[in-house]
């Protein structure tokens, strides 16, 4: 696909449009971002971004700054991130774009989620569940609530991390969305995990496992694997739980290496952050990271 769009850029650029080079360098951005090239895809953003403020597109420059946060965000740059979307989000209003405003308002509860300032995220996600409830955007509204739920967990309120988890599951199996499905599965799991029930935890995590490993959700699966062995440990069974630090293990170097990317990773990435000082994590940091969770 890439070669095609360069071809394309070529012929714009010979034929001077500029709204098509614009749109060109996006798409070639898209394409660099999905492989995890941060660097590529930003070089290509701004040069889409440079065109648009030339031509006053103000809602291509909207949509560049709001892709360009999510750079700033998967490389763990909260403060750039917020600013960028920030940018995206006064055009949009201005604008009078609601789904553009809806999406910003997620992104920037995210931003407060990973810095753990619950209040902050929740107020933002709760504000961007009315418009897409009122905008009909489903698959919208149950990403959301799989945030919110996350939320509660993190809060330690498991019955409302439940409910709300449930209700993002039930409306994903409806929408046939496998990949979303898959992580309230795991968030189900890790809430079950929490509250003591080892074998509901078990059961809903191998059920996120199962998809998460047809998808390819690395990120996901490392975190489900931590779980896993984190499952074992508190059962006592220190043989088992190192296959399952060994996968989890395995899944963040392939972090480390860029694969993955194309994935949701809003709850996954706030999960897996503390887990990750560098790209890879090793064996004996895992079994600490075990160690420390349980002494909590």
């Amino acid at each position: 696909m890439g070669r095609g769009i360069e071809n394309a850029l070529a012929i714009a650029q010979k034929q001077e449009s500029k709204r098509s080079i614009a749109s060109c360098n996006g798409l070639l951005g898209d394409v660099e971002r999905d492989r995890g090239n941060w660097d590529a895809a930003e070089t290509l953003y701004q040069q889409s971004l440079t065109v648009r403020t030339e031509l006053r597109d103000r809602s291509g420059m909207a949509t560049s700054w709001g892709i360009l946060g999510d750079i700033e965000r998967n490389r763990g740059n909260w403060d750039a991130a917020e600013t960028l979307y920030r940018q995206s989000l006064e055009v949009m209003t201005e604008l009078g774009d609601r789904s553009g405003i809806a999406s910003n308002w997620v992104s920037l509860g995210y931003i407060e989620q990973c810095r753990g300032n619950w209040d902050a995220a929740e107020t933002l996600y709760q504000q961007s569940l009315e418009v897409k409830t009122e905008l009909g955007d489903r698959s919208g509204m149950v990403n959301i609530w799989e945030q919110l739920g996350y939320i509660e967990y993190r809060r330690g309120n498991w019955d409302a991390a439940k409910i709300l988890y449930q209700q993002s599951l039930e409306l994903q199996t409806e929408l046939g969305d496998r990949s979303n499905m898959a992580q309230s599965y795991s968030g189900l799991g890790e809430n079950e995990s929490d509250r003591g029930n080892l074998e509901a935890a078990e059961q809903f995590s191998k059920q996120a496992l199962v998809i998460a490993q047809e998808l390819g959700m690395i990120h996901l699966l490392a975190e489900i694997n931590y779980d896993l062995a984190r499952l074992e440990r508190k059962r006592g069974k220190h043989r088992t739980c190192p296959t399952a630090l060994q996968h989890s293990a395995s899944n963040i170097s392939a972090i480390g290496r860029g694969e993955g990317f194309g994935e949701n990773q809003a709850r996954v990435g706030a999960r897996l952050i503390p887990m990750m000082p560098s790209s890879l994590i090793s064996i004996s940091q895992a079994n600490r990271l075990l160690r420390s969770d349980n002494e909590t």
